[in-house]
C-alpha cells in the first residue's frame, strides 16, 4: 500500500470570518496540523487543494449560481488559512479554475489522477472542507477511480445549509465504500508506513 493525504480547501473564505464559513473550523486546525505533520514526517505524499475561481465563476450568485463570490483567484479569501500547517514537501492543486467548473471534485479539470498514478498511490486519506460538497464529490470520484479511501471523519467540516447534510454525506461515502476513521488511526498508519 502506498498512501497519500489529501487536504481539501482549508481556505480563508471557508474558515471562521470567511464569506462562506464552514461549521466549527476553529476546532479543526490542531488535529489537522498534527495529522499533516505526521504524514509528512512519514514521507507520505501530502496534497492541498484549493478553490481558485475566476471573478465571474459560474457558481456565484451574480452568474446565476448558488454561492456568494468566494475563493477568487489571488484574493485573501482564496489563500490557505494562516493556521494551516503546509510542509515544504507538499503539493498544491487548484480546482474550479474554469468558469463552468464548479470545483467540487478535486479530480475534475485537474492533474490529480495522473499525479496519483505516477506516484503509484492506491490509498488516499481525505479531510477538509466542506463535508457535503467538495469532500463528498472528491470521495465519489476517488472511489470511481478505484482508490481505497479513508475519510478522516474528525477532520472534515460542513457548510450545512440544511440540517443533516453532513450526516447524510458521511453515510453516503461509507455506503459507496469509503472507510470512516479517526485521524489518530491515520497517524498510527502513517507511523507504520514511515520510510
Amino acid at each position: 500500500m502506498k498512501a497519500a493525504l489529501l487536504v481539501i480547501d482549508v481556505q480563508n473564505d471557508f474558515c471562521e470570518g470567511g464569506i462562506l464559513t464552514a461549521r466549527n473550523t476553529d476546532t479543526l486546525f490542531y488535529p489537522l496540523n498534527q495529522t499533516i505533520l505526521a504524514a509528512a514526517s512519514a514521507h507520505l505524499s501530502v496534497m492541498f487543494t484549493r478553490d481558485w475561481h475566476p471573478p465571474d465563476h459560474g457558481s456565484f450568485i451574480g452568474q446565476g449560481g448558488p454561492w456568494p463570490p468566494h475563493c477568487v483567484q489571488n484574493s485573501h479569501g482564496a489563500a490557505f488559512a494562516s493556521k494551516l500547517a503546509i510542509p515544504e514537501s507538499s503539493s498544491i492543486l487548484d480546482k474550479g479554475v474554469a468558469h463552468d467548473d464548479d470545483g467540487y471534485s478535486m479530480f475534475v479539470g485537474t492533474c490529480l489522477l495522473s499525479w496519483l498514478c505516477q506516484n503509484a498511490i492506491d490509498t488516499i486519506a481525505v479531510c477538509g472542507i466542506a463535508t457535503e460538497y467538495c469532500v463528498l464529490e472528491s470521495v465519489r470520484d476517488a472511489l470511481r477511480n478505484r482508490f481505497k479511501v479513508l475519510l478522516l471523519e474528525d477532520l472534515v467540516r460542513p457548510i450545512e445549509r440544511e440540517a443533516g447534510d453532513a450526516v447524510r454525506a458521511v453515510s453516503e461515502m461509507k455506503e459507496l465504500g469509503a472507510t470512516i476513521v479517526k485521524s489518530a488511526n491515520w497517524i498510527k498508519l502513517a507511523q507504520k508506513l514511515k520510510i
